[in-house]
């Protein structure tokens, strides 16, 4: 199995089957309160009462499933280069990660959620960098209301429908902020919705179709006094400030945010933040999803410029990428078809109360196979592999205030670090009994050579015993070095 995407990635893979779990981290409990954690579908009609089962791994076994999975053996492009070198299936499939996880009755409802905090950066450390949940939303992120945009396709990718574009000159956060700043783009509605627009969280920035290029290029000039590029800007302080949020009105379910709307003790819609009643009276119960400038404005080091993230040029169709969910809780919901918005921080610690650990990661080489290596022209020799192994396993998974945690057991957690100190204590128990057995033949032939020596030359004469003994030693050290897997022992 396999897949190939536009911008060059691609990957191959076994598929395999193991038993899987989400949630919480694999040694102990993201939080130690014992209250029951809710979380809440989008029905109403139906709530999960989930007692810490989620964060500890006591209770894993209550979501474990089997996942049939891909088991990568190549890969090239972005898997080799950026930070994840995997990807998760989340589409409505029915291979899906989350769809497999209903299958194996492991949530009650088909409803998922990803939450992708406001990270300026990515560490190979570790990033907490958001929160995922399964079977529902949790309620306890949000910022703003949970609002509701129709999601047009019954199967495949999270499909919505466009409204209208805006970019507000002022920037800032929230969709909802400064209306009589608000400039909205001159594109016709099935301009910008043509070849359909997904909300696709495997795509890390956003597209839009090259028929919205010339006016969002246009309007943005007017608001900024430059132009709006993806191969570099030089801004100063001064420019940035002027850069405005992009703004994207989608086509709400009416009916499901009208019931948040009375769920909240509003009569009107301009009332609930997040709906787009403040700019588009004509479709009150619309979706505001803002895009503010430090989503999509990135300082590219290697060209000392700042590039925009937000891409002008497809032929068809348009992404809703991460950087248009980021600061988001994004609610998928195929049950009632619908793809759910609420602006939020994303923090992990507001469902548990607490900060989680401080720790370190393993970055384990990637191994790629043989025929990638050909290709790619990126072989390596053996001692640049026996030095990154040696690098790897010297990698120890340890809190940064050693100080502070003095009761906390640590674990070599990685496969990579446990084989590296297997081996090593392999090799330490072989050198101890080489060394004994070799101290033991040495006080035989001692003994035996005192015995036979000559009383005036005190010249050791050799006998047919120590002969026999010696090449018993010698056929015990050519054994260890032959089994030695490359490591000389004697």
């Amino acid at each position: 199995m396999g897949l190939s995407y536009q911008e060059g990635s691609s990957w191959r893979a076994y598929e395999a089957v193991d038993k899987v779990y989400t949630g919480g981290l694999h040694d102990q409990s993201v939080s130690e309160e014992e209250e029951s954690n809710t979380i809440m579908n989008t029905t109403n009609t139906n709530t999960i009462a989930v007692a810490s089962a989620g964060e500890s791994p006591l209770h894993a076994s209550a979501f474990t499933f089997d996942l049939h999975f891909g088991c990568q053996h190549r890969i090239t492009g972005l898997f080799k280069t950026q930070l994840a070198d995997g990807i998760m299936g989340m589409g409505n499939d029915k291979s899906s990660f989350w769809n497999q996880m209903y299958t194996e009755q492991k949530m009650n409802a088909k409803q998922f959620s990803l939450c992708f905090a406001r990270g300026e950066n990515a560490e190979r450390n570790g990033t907490t960098a958001g929160a995922m949940i399964m079977g529902g939303v949790e309620r306890k992120l949000h910022e703003t209301p949970l609002v509701y945009a129709k999601n047009t396709r019954s199967s495949g990718h999270y499909t919505v429908r466009v409204r209208s574009m805006y970019l507000r000159t002022n920037g800032g956060l929230e969709a909802w902020d400064n209306t009589d700043e608000v400039h909205k783009l001159n594109v016709n509605e099935i301009i910008l919705n043509s070849g359909g627009v997904i909300v696709d969280s495997g795509t890390t920035d956003t597209y839009i179709n090259r028929a919205v290029s010339a006016p969002f290029k246009q309007l943005f000039k007017e608001i900024t006094g430059f132009e709006h590029s993806n191969k570099g800007m030089d801004l100063t302080d001064d420019m940035i400030e002027k850069l405005p949020t992009i703004l994207v009105q989608l086509e709400g379910n009416e009916e499901m945010n009208q019931n948040a709307m009375k769920d909240l003790g509003e009569d009107k819609p301009e009332q609930v933040l997040g709906l787009a009643a403040t700019i588009d009276p004509e479709h009150k119960f619309d979706v505001l999803v803002s895009i503010p400038p430090y989503h999509y404005i990135e300082y590219d080091e290697s060209k000392k410029k700042y590039v925009s993230r937000v891409y002008l040029d497809e032929r068809s169709g348009s992404v809703l990428g991460a950087n248009t969910m980021q600061g988001h809780d994004v609610l998928f919901d195929i049950d009632n078809k619908v793809v759910g918005f609420a602006e939020s921080s994303c923090e992990y610690s507001i469902i548990t109360g607490e900060k989680l650990p401080d720790f370190n990661f393993t970055v384990e080489p990637t191994n790629i196979d043989k025929d990638t290596q050909e290709e790619e022209g990126e072989s390596e020799s053996n001692d640049a592999k026996e030095s990154e192994l040696k690098d790897t396993a010297s990698q120890n998974i340890e809190p940064s205030d050693m100080s502070s945690t003095e009761n906390t057991k640590y674990y070599c957690k990685t496969i990579t670090c446990r084989a590296s100190v297997m081996g090593i204590a392999l090799l330490m128990l072989i050198l101890t009994q080489v060394f004994v057995f070799w101290n033991c033949i040495n006080r035989i032939i001692s003994s035996s050579s005192a015995q036979s020596m000559d009383t005036e030359g005190m010249m050791p004469v050799q006998t047919s015993d120590d002969e026999e003994i010696l090449r018993d030693l010698d056929e015990v050290s050519t054994e260890i070095v032959s089994s030695g897997g490359g490591n000389r022992i004697v």
